[in-house]
This record gives structure tokens, C-alpha cells and sequence, in this order.
């Protein structure tokens, strides 16, 4: 039979097996829309409080084997709340491009880049 998704996206993990028997709802793949991806940071408090939602931020992603780059992207989340670490997490989007769609990829580790003012 077909098995047709929900959504756009590409297929990250395939939980069914060819002539496995299927329940009603269950599910047999798992589907990840990629062209928006999120980097989520800690941030000392007194940085925290001179971000703003919608502000630019560049992220250095830095490939094993290839040379490193540098994608923007913008402050999407400051958390109102100090985890217990000392910390605040910050979230930053970046939408993935043509020009760095084949190099950057979800799981990545990337470093942000905070301008001094």
C-alpha cells in the first residue's frame, strides 16, 4: 500500500519493516521538516538582559574536514527564567538557504557569535 505523509520533510527514521503488519495510527516514520533549523545556548544573566527577540545573531559552524562558515540567523526565545546552572537559554533560528543547505546540517555544533556594543 502507499503510505503518504502529513507533511514536507525528509525522512529521518524509518520504524517499519517491508511486509510488517501495521496497526490503525501507528507510526512508521519519523518526518523532520529541515529548512528551518535551532540552536539553542546558555547565556550568562547580564548578557540575557541586553538580547532582544528579532535581533540578528551569526552562528560559526565549524565542520570536521571542511573549512569553517558563517550563517545568520535571529534571536527567536530569551528565557524568562535563570536555570539552575546560573544560565539562561537562548533559542536562535536560522532558516536554511540554498547556498548552505548542503552544508549545514540538524545536530550540528555551532558557536555563537554576540557583538560588543
Amino acid at each position: 500500500t502507499d503510505i503518504t505523509a502529513p507533511i514536507r520533510g525528509y525522512v529521518i527514521e524509518r520504524r517499519i519493516q517491508v511486509g510488517q503488519w501495521l496497526g490503525l495510527q501507528e507510526e512508521c516514520f519519523t518526518i523532520a521538516d529541515l529548512s528551518t533549523l535551532w540552536a539553542v545556548f546558555t547565556v550568562p544573566p547580564a548578557v540575557a538582559n541586553e538580547l532582544a527577540v528579532d535581533e540578528p545573531v551569526d552562528l560559526t559552524v565549524d565542520p570536521a574536514g571542511e573549512s569553517p562558515f558563517t550563517v545568520s540567523g535571529r534571536l527567536l526565545l530569551v528565557s524568562p527564567v535563570v536555570d539552575p546552572g546560573g544560565g539562561v537559554k537562548i533559542t536562535v533560528q536560522v532558516r536554511r538557504t540554498a547556498e548552505t543547505a548542503s552544508r549545514l546540517r540538524a545536530g550540528m555544533t555551532v558557536a555563537l557569535e554576540l557583538g560588543e556594543d
